[in-house]
């Protein structure tokens, strides 16, 4: 509906205009008609760039809705969630790495610890310790129907460390969600048991190649000192483990995930940033004692990552019977509130409630007053009426418009018995006839903040959309989805690393009905209103009527996400900076001295993630092994493409990984000497190994020879460690041939 109004507007204007430049997105909007409390429905996205989801809007009345889109991630409990992340045909391991490098990379640092709902967590506020991330990959496994067990061997770390395990293949085995790794047994590609640890420490001691991805963590040496301090007890010791209960806060209350709307309320969920983020407002000395010296950075820093809603209340005060949580001395009359007697005050109570933070809320009402002595009262209440906050009155005579807003909502936290939730009361009293004092057209609305990755994912092309709700009967849900397609943007590399090449073009339409002349097309990478640094330019000579052309510039991809916030490292306490992604606008500008029609359609942006460089690992000898047959022996390489650090992960596999083998000593500039062979690794995705494997002819050879080992010799991919081009990682270790 909304696509053809807007094909519409761009006709008229063009008939009319001389040249009208465009390369802003098609806006396009579907409102399905949902009659029941099950039902699919397609949703169709055209363009040659991925879409840009906007908003999801729903009108109540609804009771615990869910929506999903097939095949995406489903938040709408932890085994949904958590079979989302599986697929037909994995084995017990591949599953338990699907959910292990879920938790290892869709999670970020928000500095706070809180309640022991993970699904509450994973919606709502990203991660922060290690008991966090164990929780809910503990929660997911469980789900997936595999047993697990809390492991706390970590003793001398500060607060502690804790780490998962989880059974499967008759053997319990142990993933660090928190510092993302695990432990291979020495065949360098199964993943060690708890037994094996127990047994060999060199694996503990062979794995710990934390190096990079303990950025904004603790550093090598405490995790290795500290591992230890276990005292190879991984499962039977006093402190070895404990069963899947709370970590911190027992009597915490329970988060209710029900997203339940009465007849009146709408909610309106967005994939952007407002600015509106839990910035919590009790923090009491217990609450400070809880998170030690993470207090303030919890307090005054926003997260890396989240979205902002609203949920509207139109208040119907004929309904006051059934949606009130209090109501006395006041009825309804004409549309509006108003008082039983004369000189008796009344009032009226409503509960606002979601499943999400309410970082504020305001009011707004209109008040028909008679006299001097009439008037009306608002307070809000976030502890469920123990403490009353007033935000306001209007007193007589005349018609008074009342707007009001508060953030006393942030003290309803995870802590509160009724979280995400707040009281709002209207108080009324009429000195003269309770006719005279009226209030009329109530809006009580709440800002709302959780994480984006709750809301429909949209691809190119087509999508099933699932809902679920509890409602029975009733008429049709009313439902609103708005995305945006066609940025208009393309890139060469989607998914590029740092220091990666990427070619950015623009596709540029004129609508008018006459030829432009030499437009120019701009690149930048970040909003130009808001501090966006230009990539660079180009001209279009000439663009006739009705045309397209595509033009473009060369980009170097490096982390640019202007206005993000920064993290604390727990090492250190400082500050580190934060990345979610990269922003590229393009405008294009007509030639000067001509006039558009339409200057609203000359900017676009699309977003692009630039992911960490490779960091390939080849540390110890014992991963390059030898299995000989006759006069032929294998050699093979296992490397690890360790490239799982920062803050809000982004990490990516590494492409066409080569590694060379050599029977002497690899000189730079003579690659080609001494050549046993070459392998490339199609890929290693992020914290897993690739194998390399050569036949070596040994045959004449005999006594000890040293191999050597080189990845990526001709320095084909960046990677994080490389101070300079040309460098590669080399190992080297001996092989005896008998005589």
């Amino acid at each position: 509906m909304l696509a053809a109004v807007v094909f519409a507007a761009l006709a008229a204007s063009s008939a009319t205009a001389a040249v009208d430049l465009s390369v802003a997105p098609v806006a396009r909007q579907l409102n399905p008609v949902i009659k029941s409390q099950s039902a699919e429905f397609e949703l169709s996205v055209q363009g040659e760039t991925p879409p840009v989801f906007q908003s999801l809007e729903i009108e109540g009345p609804v009771d615990n809705v869910r929506l999903h889109v097939t095949g995406g991630l489903d938040y709408s409990s932890i085994e949904a969630l958590a079979q989302s992340l599986l697929r037909p045909g994995m084995t017990d391991e591949e599953k338990v790495k699907a959910i292990f490098y879920f938790a290892a990379t869709h999670l970020y640092d928000r500095g706070s610890q809180g309640c022991d709902d993970p699904l509450e967590y994973v919606s709502l506020y990203g991660y922060s310790f290690c008991g966090n991330f164990a929780l809910l990959l503990n929660a997911l496994w469980r789900a997936a129907g595999f047993e697990t067990v809390f492991l706390n061997p970590v003793i001398g770390m500060p607060s502690g460390h804790t780490i998962t395990a989880v059974k499967y293949d008759g053997a319990w085995h142990m993933y660090d969600s928190r510092l993302r790794g695990y432990f291979l047994n020495r065949d360098n590609h199964s993943v060690a048991s708890l037994i094996d640890l127990d047994r060999d420490d060199f694996l503990v001691r062979r794995g710990l190649d934390y190096g990079f991805r303990m950025n904004n963590h603790w550093d090598y040496f405490t995790i290795l000192t500290n591992y230890y301090n276990s005292e190879s007890d991984w499962y039977d010791g006093e402190n070895a483990h404990f069963g899947n209960r709370s970590l911190f806060h027992a009597t915490c209350p329970e988060w209710d995930s029900r997203l339940t709307l009465r007849k009146g309320e709408r909610v309106v969920l967005g994939r952007t940033e407002q600015g509106r983020w839990w910035n919590r407002k009790d923090l009491s000395p217990r609450w400070q004692q809880l998170h030690r010296n993470e207090g303030g950075e919890a307090s005054t820093v926003p997260p890396l990552l989240y979205a902002n809603g609203k949920l509207i209340f139109d208040i119907d005060p004929a309904l006051a019977a059934v949606q009130a949580a209090a109501r006395s001395g006041i009825k309804a009359a004409g549309g509006a509130f108003q008082p039983e007697r004369a000189g008796e005050p009344g009032s009226v109570t409503y509960r606002v409630r979601s499943p999400y933070f309410i970082p504020s809320m305001q009011v707004e009402a209109t008040a028909n007053l008679a006299g001097a002595g009439d008037r009306v009262t608002v307070e809000i209440s976030a502890d469920s009426g123990r403490t009353w906050v007033s935000l306001g009155e209007a007193t007589g005579p005349g018609e008074k418009k009342i707007e009001l807003a508060s953030d006393e909502t942030q003290r309803s936290t995870m802590y509160s018995t009724d979280k995400y939730s707040f009281l709002v009361r209207f108080s009324l009293s009429a000195a003269g006839k309770p006719a005279g004092c009226r209030l009329s057209g109530v809006r009580v609305s709440a800002d709302l903040f959780y994480r984006p990755e709750l809301l429909p994912e949209l691809k190119v092309g087509a999508n099933t959309l699932v809902w679920r709700d509890s409602g029975r009967g009733g008429a049709p849900r009313k439902v609103s989805l708005r995305w945006l397609e066609d940025t208009n943007i393309t890139f060469s590399e989607d998914r590029p690393c740092e220091d990666d090449s990427v070619f950015i073009s623009a596709r540029v339409t004129n609508r008018g009905d006459e030829t432009a002349k030499n437009v120019q097309v701009r690149f930048w990478d970040g909003d130009p209103e808001q501090g966006g640094v230009e990539i660079g330019r180009s001209v279009i000579a000439s663009l006739a009527a009705g045309t397209t052309a595509r033009v473009g510039v060369p980009w170097r991809a490096e982390k640019r996400h202007l206005g993000a916030s920064q993290g604390i490292s727990l090492a250190s306490h400082a500050g580190v900076p934060g990345y979610v992604h990269n922003t590229i606008f393009v405008r294009v500008e007509p030639e000067e001295g001509t006039t558009e029609s339409d200057t609203g359609n000359n900017t676009t942006s699309r977003e692009i993630t630039v992911y960490n460089k490779a960091n390939l690992v080849l540390v110890d000898p014992s991963f390059v092994t030898f299995s000989r047959s006759g006069d032929s022996v294998r050699l093979c390489a296992m490397i690890r493409n360790q490239n799982l650090y920062g803050w809000l992960t982004r990490a990516r596999e590494a492409r066409d990984v080569a590694v060379r083998f050599y029977d002497r000593q690899p000189v730079e500039g003579r690659l080609d000497a001494h050549l046993i062979g070459e392998a490339v690794i199609p890929r290693i995705e992020p914290g897993e190994f690739g194998a390399a494997e050569v036949e070596w002819d040994v045959s004449g050879l005999s006594g000890r020879k040293r191999i050597y080992v080189v990845v990526d010799p001709f320095d084909r991919i960046p990677e994080v460690w490389q101070t300079h081009s040309g460098q590669y990682m080399q190992l080297k270790k001996d092989i005896d041939l008998p005589e």
